[in-house]
This record gives C-alpha cells, structure tokens and sequence, in this order.
C-alpha cells in the first residue's frame, strides 16, 4: 500500500495531517470515515516505512468503528473488547511516540 522514499512526506507536512488524527476525539461514523481516508493517505505517503506500517494496522481498525452502530452498546463494548491486539497496540506506541517527539503532540 505504501509508496516509495521519494513520495514520502515531510515530516513537518505529516505532523499537519495526522495531528487531527492523534488528538481526535470526534468517533461519530462521518469522523471515522474522514480518519480513514486520511489514514490511507498518509499510509502512501508516510516519512518512513515504520511510520506506514502503523497506519496500515489502524486502517482495518477506522474501518470497523466506521460500520459500528453508535447506539448500540453491546456492539460497542464487543468492538472495543477486541480492540487491543498486540499489532495495534504497538502501531499506536509507534504514532504516539512519533506525535510527541516530532511533531510536538503532548499525549
């Protein structure tokens, strides 16, 4: 999915566009499908490959939370029991982690 070093963007660009992502806190469906096209975006585009490797572990994710049903508890709390596998936990240490130390992001 991902695009080679010489489309990747700069780091400072990246901040731009993930920063919203990151500190989000808006999960209505219309969100989570605006998060997701630009997950796919940046996933292209990403300034490095570890970079892209964790937004593509949040794609299938965002695409989840998009079809979720929002006034349905149970499907909630099912969907969010599952939520912490090992590859997303480590794909959002990785953009946590890149958000504080270049892009400035205190979360």
């Amino acid at each position: 999915m991902g695009g080679n070093s010489s489309t990747r963007l700069s780091d400072e660009a990246f901040c731009a566009k993930i920063t919203p992502i990151i500190i989000g806190d808006d999960t209505s469906r219309q969100a989570m499908l605006d998060s997701l096209e630009v997950m796919k975006d940046l996933a292209k585009v990403a300034p490095t490959a570890e970079l892209q490797e964790a937004l593509e572990a949040y794609i299938p994710y965002f695409e989840k939370m998009s079809k979720l049903d929002q006034n349905d508890p149970e499907a909630i709390a099912a969907f969010f029991g599952d939520f912490p596998t090992r590859e997303l936990l480590n794909a959002g240490e990785v953009l946590k982690t890149y958000g504080r130390r270049v892009c400035g992001m205190d979360n």
